[in-house]
C-alpha cells in the first residue's frame, strides 16, 4: 500500500514536471520572439531618428545657405553701387582738377556748381553686427549637448530593463542556519518534499 502511494506521488511529480518542462519551453519561445521584436523595435526607432535628424540637418543647411546666397548678393549690390559712386567722384574730382586752370569765372561757376553737387550727400554703408553664423553654432552645439545629456540619462534605464527581463529568474539567496553561511543554491527536494 505505501509503494502505491509512492508510485501516485512519483507520477504526480512526473507529470508536474512535464508540464513545467511544456511551460519553460513556451517562455523561451515568447522570450526569443519577444527578444527578435525588442530588437527589430529599436532598429525601427533608431532609423526614424536619424531621418529626423537627417531632415533636421538638411533644413538648417537649406536655411544658412539661403541666408548666405541672399547676404552675398545684397553686398554685391552695394559693393557694384561703390564702384559706381567711386568712379563718380572720381570724374568729379578730375574736373575740379580742370578747375583750377580756367580763367573764365563765368564757366568755372558753372562747372563748380555742376561739380560739387550731391559730392557730400552720398549716402554712408553701415556693416551689420553680425557678420558670422556663430549663434547658429552656438546653438547647435547646444543642442548637441542637450541631446548627449538626455540619450545619457535614458539610456542608463536600458540595461537595467534588459537585465529584468529573465524566462526563470535567478534563485534567492538563502541562510542555511546549520552553518551560518550565504547560499544561492536552490534547496534540494526529495520525492516527500511534492
Amino acid at each position: 500500500k505505501q509503494l502505491l502511494e509512492i508510485q501516485r506521488k512519483s507520477k504526480h511529480v512526473i507529470q508536474e514536471k512535464e508540464k513545467e518542462l511544456q511551460d519553460l519551453k513556451k517562455a523561451v519561445e515568447s522570450h526569443k520572439h519577444s527578444a527578435q521584436t525588442a530588437v527589430q523595435e529599436t532598429e525601427m526607432i533608431f532609423t526614424q531618428l536619424i531621418k529626423y535628424f537627417e531632415g533636421r540637418l538638411s533644413e538648417a543647411t537649406r536655411l544658412i545657405s539661403a541666408q548666405e546666397k541672399a547676404a552675398v548678393t545684397r553686398a554685391e549690390e552695394v559693393s557694384k553701387r561703390l564702384e559706381k559712386e567711386i568712379l563718380e567722384l572720381k570724374k568729379r574730382d578730375a574736373k575740379m582738377e580742370e578747375l583750377s586752370n580756367i580763367d573764365d569765372p563765368t564757366y568755372y561757376l558753372q562747372i563748380f556748381q555742376s561739380v560739387t553737387v550731391g559730392v557730400f550727400t552720398l549716402p554712408t554703408i553701415t556693416l551689420s553686427p553680425v557678420l558670422t553664423f556663430e549663434d547658429v553654432i552656438k546653438s547647435v552645439s547646444q543642442l548637441k549637448e542637450k541631446l548627449e545629456e538626455l540619450c545619457k540619462s535614458k539610456f542608463e534605464k536600458i540595461p537595467k530593463g534588459v537585465t529584468d527581463v529573465q524566462i526563470v529568474p535567478p534563485p534567492l539567496p538563502t541562510f542555511q542556519p546549520s552553518h551560518m553561511k550565504l547560499s544561492t543554491t536552490e534547496p534540494k527536494r526529495g520525492i516527500n518534499s511534492y
